[in-house]
């Protein structure tokens, strides 16, 4: 049954398009993604089909008695109100054929009745709206955002409501495994129009490479066409004036008089007419011929690696920090070998952020020892941008400590500055840009391990896509925070999780860590994981310091010992 037209809707702020003929339907129950770059008007399309905003042409058609609620992405929380006098507030609002009470139950806030709105967290915030949408009987959901700042348990909490809510959804997102599991239908929203890809958001990104590897040939195949019709144009130019010009020789030398003349003159006007039915066909092409595709290329880091060697970077033991009430984690290890690349998880508040700023060697410990090697260079993602010169460049300031120009120009380009936008000032910059600026200007650096924390925040799909690509390419060691699980597959091959206020390590993939998660062992198995890593780390670092031709009966006993607990990790299944 079909509940939303959108008919060549489109929208302008002063004399600046934002998007045009944009057309589309979505049924009674469908899950469809609006994605696009950033500042394509995904937003303001949600605000124009809610209702909120009026379209500058163009209509929108709802089917008659759906209700239809915008969420976005910010949540006023101004008002001194608590969660229950919230919901009372919004039940009222509504139809009244659902209580608050009802919501409290529904939503899990049974236990957060009396909990002020500014003391909740952002997955209560997404929660507490969506009870709204609840409470209202919204049967088209309108969801702009999310996911954002949300930590796993609560996007997996989310994904399930999406999935099994019977109600109709349209949502803006860019977490893209959030996507693959949740929708399937993707709308690209551009400057001129929207596209339409049934499936997840995999289907849609294969669909679209596909579309590039067409028009890619498309582009080549109308290059050579016009190539050929500009020849044939000059060559039947020469040939038109060479008879024109010797039209009255080939008559009097074949003897003929005036119609002589007359007639290889009219030889010369068919050629020029020929001329002329060729132009017309070269300015059909150019007016056809599309923009030459932009080809996606590898980001080449290859002189990144190979900086030092696969040592023991970071070591800690018995770690320990808290705040004024609330404890983060206790009696905690970590270890980090050169090259390794792990994924920082845990509930929002559990401490991540923390770990990585004393790791920068920006927050003190309570308890423990830290050990980093002394030759370890460590940049911090969030100092960098906090760091960037706002009056210089991009270029400027993506090469301040790179002295070779095409590289730093190669990578800023593979990072999504290209042309002009290399010159722009780092002061009129998005968020996104900053970051990518900060990421380039850590790339190029010296930096051997780098620390991020959400690094793909204010990033649309195609930068998230190039981050990863960055960030897979690292020839150092990465420790990353962050929400976006998509990002954490391709680029992690170890994960630190902070959970019961205890930091366990997991040796293998984020994927690998998500299936060994669901097993009932895998706290204790994890635990052992962690024991054996640590003492192949040490014992890594021992053989490094050893010098075998002084102390060779020392390296055998050593060696033995690590040959053995790498044994112990194979039969654990690493």
């Amino acid at each position: 049954m079909l509940l939303l037209s959108v008919d060549h809707v489109s929208q302008s702020f002063g004399e600046n398009d934002i998007f045009s003929g944009v057309s589309f339907q979505v049924q009674k129950g469908e899950k469809v993604a609006l994605v696009g770059p950033n500042g394509v008007g995904k937003s303001s399309l949600l605000r124009i089909i809610a209702g909120i905003d009026r379209a500058g042409t163009g209509q929108v058609k709802i089917k008659p008695g759906t209700v239809c609620r915008l969420m976005t992405q910010q949540f006023s929380s101004g008002r001194n109100l608590t969660v229950g006098q919230w919901l009372q507030e919004a039940h009222l609002s509504g139809s009244g054929h659902r209580s608050a009470d009802e919501a409290l139950k529904q939503f899990a806030f049974r236990q957060l009745k009396e909990q002020p709105l500014g003391n909740l967290s952002s997955g209560e915030r997404t929660r507490l709206q969506l009870a709204g949408l609840w409470l209202a009987e919204a049967e088209l959901l309108l969801l702009d955002e999310p996911t954002n700042h949300l930590d796993i348990e609560n996007l997996q909490w989310l994904q399930a409501y999406i999935n099994d809510s019977p109600d109709t959804v349209i949502m803006v997102s860019h977490d893209r495994y959030f996507l693959d599991r949740t929708v399937g239908r993707v709308l690209e929203l551009s400057q001129h129009g929207i596209t339409a890809y049934p499936g997840n958001y995999s289907d849609f990104y294969q669909a679209r490479l596909k579309k590039l590897a067409q028009d890619t040939r498309l582009y080549f195949d109308q290059e050579k066409q016009a190539r050929k019709l500009q020849e044939a144009i000059e060559e039947q130019k020469q040939w038109a004036g060479q008879a024109h010009r010797k039209a009255a020789q080939k008559a009097a030398d074949l003897g003929l008089k005036k119609g002589g003349k007359v007639f290889f003159r009219g030889k010369a006007k068919k050629l020029e007419s020929r001329v002329k039915n060729n132009i017309k066909r070269l300015e059909r092409l150019q007016e056809e011929r599309i923009a030459r595709p932009r080809k996606a290329r590898g980001i080449d880091l290859s002189f990144t690696a190979g900086r030092r060697s696969n040592n023991c970077i970071v070591w800690g033991e018995d770690l320990s920090k808290s705040f004024p009430g609330k404890t983060l984690f206790t009696n905690s290890a970590i270890s980090l070998s050169h090259g390794r690349k792990a994924a920082l998880t845990g509930p929002n508040g559990s401490g991540k952020t923390t770990l990585l700023r004393i790791i920068a060697g920006l927050e003190p410990l309570d308890e423990g020892s830290l050990w980093l090697s002394p030759s370890l260079k460590v940049g911090y993602l969030e100092q960098e941008m906090k760091a960037l010169n706002q009056e210089r460049t991009v270029l400027q300031e993506a090469g301040a400590f790179c002295t070779d120009r095409q590289r730093v120009r190669n990578l800023l380009a593979d990072l999504l500055f290209t042309g002009d936008s290399v010159y722009k000032p780092c002061r009129v910059l998005s968020m996104g840009e900053r970051l990518r600026v900060a990421l380039a200007k850590l790339l190029l650096g010296s930096s051997d391990l780098i620390l991020l924390d959400e690094p793909s925040n204010y990033m649309d799909a195609d930068s998230r896509h190039k981050l990863e690509q960055a960030l897979t390419a690292f020839g150092g060691s990465l420790i990353v925070v962050s929400h976006d699980r998509y990002l954490l597959e391709r680029v992690a091959d170890q994960v630190w999780i902070i959970e019961n206020r205890k930091i366990m390590i997991h040796p293998q993939s984020y994927a690998e860590y998500q299936l060994d998660r669901s097993s009932l062992r895998w706290h204790a198995i994890a635990e052992r994981r962690m024991e054996l890593e640590m003492k192949k780390d040490r014992l890594l670092s021992e053989l490094s310091l050893i010098d075998r031709r002084c102390k060779e009966v020392e390296y055998l006993k050593v060696e033995a010992e690590f040959l053995a607990v790498v044994e112990q990790l194979r039969n654990m299944g690493q």
